[in-house]
């Protein structure tokens, strides 16, 4: 039976651009396909029935037509805009991070729908949370573990011993903790505190879900701001390493940490 040339799909916005005088050309991560590209013809007309679809992080049904080099998008219906993430630069930066990472790790047309609802999770939860860098360790750790990366927490990924008492360590290139005694005979490794690690276990072992209750569960956490730092420090670079494209948006991240989202504003006008 022949494919048909028209097809359904749930999809997030990853990435767009603008070609021609209405067009732009998408990035879709769609559950059902994986990530694709599309064509939506006239979006950028101010009246046109496919812009809101077309936004940025936006959760859509879409009604896509098969092309010759391009799929083309025909319909879209919204189903979550996420408007309190695209109105706030620290949101903004974490939603396109993880826009970015799930971009750089993919092959185009290789379904993940555990890897998809996880970033719709992330972007539900990301709307409410007072901590957004804790939402982007949770996505990091598990979009991890759902494409083969997992970091080693359990025991000593060089000897297999457990991971107890002080000295620990986290060594990106070794592919997660190791020992005290390991840590101290490791080059490359990074002090870790046995705090930090029970937050990273916790993060791996959460359900995210995508209400209110999930932003909750992760609060519980309570990591102050220092353990916060320290987990960002640890996992940034195993991302790095693992991924196969630099990752813009860590530099953006780091610029709204250290001076505040009004300043970082000003100066990018």
């Amino acid at each position: 039976m022949a494919q048909s040339r028209v097809y359904k799909a749930h999809a997030l916005v990853l990435k767009r651009f603008s070609v021609g005088e209405t067009d732009r050309i998408l990035t879709l991560f769609t559950r059902e396909y994986g990530k694709l590209s599309a064509i939506a013809k006239g979006s950028r007309r101010e009246l046109s029935r496919l812009g809101a679809a077309t936004e940025p992080f936006t959760y859509s049904r879409l009604l896509l037509a098969v092309g010759q080099n391009l799929d083309v998008l025909t319909q879209g219906e919204v189903r979550e805009a996420f408007h309190a993430s695209r109105s706030d630069l620290t949101r903004i930066a974490y939603a396109s991070y993880f826009a970015e990472l799930v971009n750089a790790s993919l092959e185009e047309r290789q379904p993940n729908p555990d890897l998809f609802d996880l970033m719709l999770s992330c972007l539900y939860i990301l709307e409410q949370a007072t901590m957004p860098d804790l939402i982007a360790r949770l996505f990091e750790l598990q979009s991890l573990r759902l494409l083969g990366y997992e970091p080693q927490l359990r025991h000593c990924v060089r000897d297999g011993a457990p991971l107890q008492g002080p000295g620990l360590g986290f060594n990106p290139s070794r592919g997660g903790a190791l020992c005290a005694r390991c840590a101290d005979e490791t080059p490359g490794t990074l002090p870790m505190s046995g705090a930090a690690l029970e937050i990273m276990r916790r993060l791996l072992d959460a359900e995210p879900g995508s209400s209110q209750g999930g932003a909750a569960a992760l609060e519980r956490l309570r990591p102050n701001q220092a353990q916060r730092s320290e987990l960002a420090r640890l996992l940034v670079p195993y991302v790095r390493q693992r991924s196969e494209a630099p990752l813009r948006s860590l530099g953006f991240i780091e610029e709204l940490r250290v001076a505040p989202p009004d300043a970082v504003q000003e100066e990018k006008r």
